[in-house]
Formats: structure tokens, C-alpha cells, sequence
């Protein structure tokens, strides 16, 4: 029982399974003499705990594990805080990116999903495997997507305004990658914090299938544009600054030429 309750309040517990299937598209963080460009994982903090993957190497990585937290209704907090480092072996690790997700929303998503049956209660214990097979991954996503990561431009990630675009509680006008997630919420009883693991995810589980779609729009006018910013085409343009709120490589037709 919780000493900030009442003893009226009736609790239940939950677990919820936050699955890191992968990142693209992430900034070089690393100079060619330390290796890898990028040495990426993703950090969850939800209900006072922090659970984070195993560290990938490369600007685009899969990871296909599974991040369990348990939780306790009525949550204090519903704010779920994600993140994406680049892990360094020496020194303090570098932040790429910072996005939120309501814990309410994945519960809303669940229900929308198969009902009240949807968060029924989940036997499997996160700390022996998740269940049966011997990892994570045994229960279906309740909700399932790429998260776009922003922050401050390249070449301007020093500073104070450069720090709190990456951490995101200043809005970021660079995109930095994007990862992929799928979150799970069940009914849990008794949760504990030894009942908090990060598990592979099972071959059955497997990452969400992925439908290509190509984007095609006309942009009439920019100004501004920094040269070293820009590769000009014959009357192609491509503004990487301008059109870095997405995460794909886009040309665009422009009516000036350069």
C-alpha cells in the first residue's frame, strides 16, 4: 500500500512492456577514429524507474527487445519520458533525442483494441523470460509506431538552447532519426521492481511488418538557405535545413534555379 493513498483507494497492478524494435536515421555522433559513428539505445523512465536496451552500433540499428515496467494504478505520473542516447565508453553518454508518451493513451489504444479483454491479466513474469519461447514479445502490440526524434541543427549542438532542443523541453527544429516502438499494457499482480527486465523479444513476435510510402510535394519558395546547406540539381534543390522536419531524403521541385 501506498503511504501518498488513502487506504480507501483500491490499487491495481499492471506491467507495461515498451518494445524497441529499431532506430534509422540517427546524427553522426562519433568521429571515424572512436569506430562507429553512433552506439545508439533507448532509455524509458516511467513510475521512478529507468530501463534501458542494450547499446547498437550505427545510425541504424535493430534491437527487437523488450523494456517490462511495472506499474501501479492509480499511477501519479502518466507521462512516459523516452530517449535515445549514443553510449560513449568514456565520458558522459550523449543525448540525440527526447519525445513523450501518455501512459493513458497506450491503455486507451489497448482498449480500442480488443476491449476490456485486451488488458486482461498477463501471467508471464518479465524477470523468467516474458513467457513461453524464453523471451519478451508472447502478447501483441497494443499500439505500435516510428516516433520522429528532434533537436538542435548540426553544427550548433553546443549551448544551452542546443541542450534543451535535444532533451525536448525546448521544440526542436532539426530531425535526428526516428525509432520504432510498440507498447503493451496487462493486468499484473502484486508488481514489483525486480518484476522491471529487458528480454529479447521471441522470433513469433517479430518486428512490425512495414509499408512504404513515397511523398511527393511541390515547395515554391525558401529563403535563406545556408550554401553549405544546399547541392543544387539543374533546377533541383535540396534544402536539408528546410525540409529536415521529416525523416526521408526528399527533392523537390522549386521554381528559381540556382
Amino acid at each position: 500500500m501506498s503511504l501518498l493513498l488513502p487506504p480507501t483507494v483500491e490499487q491495481t497492478g499492471y506491467l507495461l512492456r515498451v518494445r524497441c524494435y529499431s532506430v534509422d536515421g540517427l546524427p553522426k555522433m562519433n568521429s571515424a577514429l572512436n569506430g562507429s559513428p553512433c552506439d545508439p539505445y533507448v532509455a524509458v523512465e516511467f513510475g521512478g524507474l529507468v530501463m534501458k536496451t542494450k547499446h547498437g552500433k550505427g545510425q541504424k540499428w535493430d534491437w527487437n527487445e523488450e523494456l517490462s515496467i511495472p506499474v501501479m494504478e492509480p499511477v501519479m505520473a502518466s507521462t512516459i519520458k523516452i530517449s535515445v542516447y549514443d553510449w560513449d565508453r568514456i565520458g558522459k553518454d550523449n543525448l540525440i533525442g527526447t519525445f513523450q508518451v501518455e501512459y493513458n493513451d497506450v491503455k486507451q489504444a489497448a482498449l480500442a483494441s480488443g476491449g476490456a479483454a485486451a488488458l486482461e491479466l498477463d501471467a508471464s513474469s518479465p524477470t523468467s523470460g516474458g513467457g513461453s519461447g524464453g523471451g519478451g514479445g508472447a502478447t501483441k502490440d497494443h499500439m505500435v509506431r516510428w516516433f520522429n526524434l528532434y533537436g538542435a541543427p548540426r553544427g550548433r549542438q553546443r549551448g544551452k538552447q542546443a541542450k534543451k532542443m535535444n532533451a525536448g523541453s525546448l521544440p526542436g527544429s532539426f530531425n535526428r532519426g526516428r525509432v520504432l516502438l510498440g507498447f503493451h499494457v496487462s493486468r499484473f499482480d502484486n508488481p514489483k521492481k525486480n518484476n522491471a527486465a529487458c528480454t529479447p523479444l521471441t522470433p513469433s513476435t517479430g518486428a512490425p511488418q512495414l509499408i512504404k510510402y513515397a511523398v511527393q510535394f511541390d515547395v515554391y519558395e525558401g529563403s535563406e538557405i545556408p550554401e553549405s546547406q544546399r547541392t543544387c540539381f539543374g533546377d533541383w534543390l535540396v534544402g536539408w535545413d528546410l525540409l529536415s522536419f521529416v525523416s526521408f531524403t526528399l527533392l523537390t521541385r522549386v521554381l528559381c534555379v540556382c
